[in-house]
């Protein structure tokens, strides 16, 4: 069972009440050194401390032990990727210290950000006369995660396509590199070769649409193998509708040229 770790969850909870660590102490029955642990992800919480702070601040474990990081993580890296933004980004072990240590923080960062892509989005359609052409320089990078996040990264017809395409090549997780390939080979001509790291070059995935082959870099190990057979999967059955989707897709792609 994995570990839990909520201490920017408490440390915003308990800052929220307005009380010190001694305050949330004496409510949970620990040490106020206990707590200054948790908040800094020192030590995990058990079930019953769990419980503990579910009942005395009222409040629901599922939404103590949510986590979106991952989600938070990417919107971080999306942002520090605008090209208004100037110096190197911050790396990713950067970023996650700041969603562990100052949530509220990236928070409020992230909400000016969205907020300057709004921004954006008008001067974009004429809504601001002599637009600063530096500004309008937003990445085809940013255009695209800001339709992945209006859908919440899910879209209804590319779910129910991928279950039908797990069905007609039924896959196991121990076999999941060997079940794909036999079932492109069996159930669309196409073959899948495995290739020295000097035939393949800088490539680690080449897929020749004339005879149908996918060749993979040895460098790729067998679980990232997988996603590039599952890719041309996709586009060989599913292409037209992501075509349409992209199509669709309302991108602020408005950039201009360079």
């Amino acid at each position: 069972m994995s570990k839990t770790f909520i201490g920017p969850k408490l440390r915003q909870l308990r800052i929220s009440r307005d009380l010190t660590q001694s305050d949330m102490a004496e409510r949970l029955g620990i040490s106020p050194a206990y707590v200054n642990l948790l908040e800094n992800n020192q030590r995990s919480l058990s079930v019953k401390m769990l419980l503990a702070i579910s009942e005395a601040f009222e409040i629901d474990v599922k939404d103590l032990t949510k986590d979106d990081g991952a989600h938070i993580l990417a919107d971080l890296r999306n942002a520090f990727n605008d090209t208004t933004l100037e110096g190197d980004p911050p790396d990713v072990q950067e970023l996650r210290s700041a969603i562990d240590r100052a949530p509220g923080f990236v928070e409020h960062f992230l909400q000016l950000h969205r907020a300057h892509r709004a921004a954006l989005r008008i001067i974009m359609r004429g809504g601001l006369d002599a637009p600063d052409d530096d500004l309008l320089h937003a990445t085809p990078e940013s255009a695209i995660h800001d339709v992945f996040r209006r859908h919440s990264n899910y879209f209804a017809v590319l779910e129910v396509a991928a279950e039908n395409a797990r069905r007609a090549i039924p896959v196991a997780p121990e076999s999941l590199f060997v079940d794909l390939r036999a079932g492109l080979r069996k159930n669309h001509g196409i073959s899948v070769e495995v290739r020295s790291l000097e035939e393949m070059g800088d490539a680690l995935r080449i897929y020749d649409e004339d005879s149908r082959t996918l060749r993979l870099s040895h460098a790729l190990n067998t679980e990232n193998r997988a996603f590039p057979m599952a890719h041309v999967l996709a586009f060989i059955t599913q292409g037209k509708m992501i075509a349409k989707m992209a199509r669709n897709a309302q991108v602020d792609a408005a950039l201009p040229e360079r």
